[in-house]
């Protein structure tokens, strides 16, 4: 375990290249302002898109609430960001484990193909939490304060943020290291690079355009009118996106009922994440 530690640390050390900011803030503090300002300038950038997605969820929760059905808003907020982590997370994954330079120095060294994989899929999901927080935080936010949520409702929120990213990080490796075995993508890597990028390029103005196509000042009639079609809409979800449900119930049902489906969360997630691990250590190499 001290050496899989010792290696996560290293590939977050190069990843966030964490020396080099060490270095800068310490020994070149006339250059300070230069991390400040692309952090800020993120900020600003996504600003406006997280203020959109956050009025439709908002309008979500007020027609849910009018069906009696305010949960449906952390099951759009997991629905929605477990679809986004998968989506970028495949490019994401296939970079890390396949087309990262550090894997010429890894390979070689009497490390356990496991090792290299848990550690580069942690970090993968560690970035993932820049994309998943603007989408699933506001939910979990607007039904605590909506349904005056407490303590534990916020615990149990905590925990299913952190682990949210893990079920569809992990489709994504197994997929992609099956894929590996039969196909050459080494040789299309460019070509990977730019379909990606046009591929995520098309997925953010696509739910730009959605988000903009809502009524203005008429969001939560015409989420209302959506929700009261289709009352059963939350089991219908869970019909294809199961782990939403088990979610959204593990945070709004009460006593044990709750607590299950908190911990099938979880379990499945740990699981999978061991899954992962053992299947790693066979095909990865």
């Amino acid at each position: 375990m001290s050496i899989f530690l010792s290696l996560l640390k290293t590939t977050l050390n190069v990843n966030y290249g964490i020396s080099a900011l060490k270095y800068r803030f310490t020994r070149e503090k006339k250059r300070i302002w230069e991390p400040v300002l692309i952090g800020l300038s993120a900020i600003i950038g996504i600003s406006s898109l997280v203020t959109l997605f956050g009025a439709f969820l908002y309008a979500a929760f007020i027609g849910g609430q009018s069906i009696n059905h305010p949960e449906m808003v952390i099951t759009f907020g997991f629905m929605a960001s477990q679809i986004v982590v998968f989506i970028f997370g495949i490019f994401y994954i296939m970079s890390a484990f396949y087309f990262s330079k550090d894997l010429n120095i890894l390979v070689p060294l009497p490390l356990k193909p496991s090792y290299v994989l848990g550690s580069k899929f942690l970090v993968v999901m560690i970035n993932e939490y820049f994309t998943l927080l603007p989408v699933l935080l506001p939910a979990i936010i607007i039904y605590g304060i909506g349904m005056s949520q407490g303590p534990v409702y916020w615990f149990k929120g905590i925990v299913l943020i952190l682990a949210a990213p893990a079920i569809p990080l992990i489709i994504g490796a197994l997929f992609i290291m099956v894929l590996m075995r039969f196909v050459n993508i080494r040789r299309s890597k460019d070509l990977l690079a730019v379909l990606g990028g046009v591929f995520g390029l098309s997925i953010a103005l696509g739910v730009n355009f959605f988000v903009q196509k809502l009524p203005k000042g008429n969001e939560q009639e015409f989420l209302k009118n959506i929700l009261s079609t289709q009352a059963g809409i939350v089991e219908t979800i869970g019909r294809s996106f199961p782990p939403s449900i088990w979610a959204t119930f593990g945070l709004t049902r009460p006593g044990p009922e709750g607590v299950s489906y908190f911990l099938l969360f979880i379990g499945i997630s740990i699981l999978l994440f061991i899954l992962l691990l053992w299947f790693g250590n066979r095909v990865f190499y």
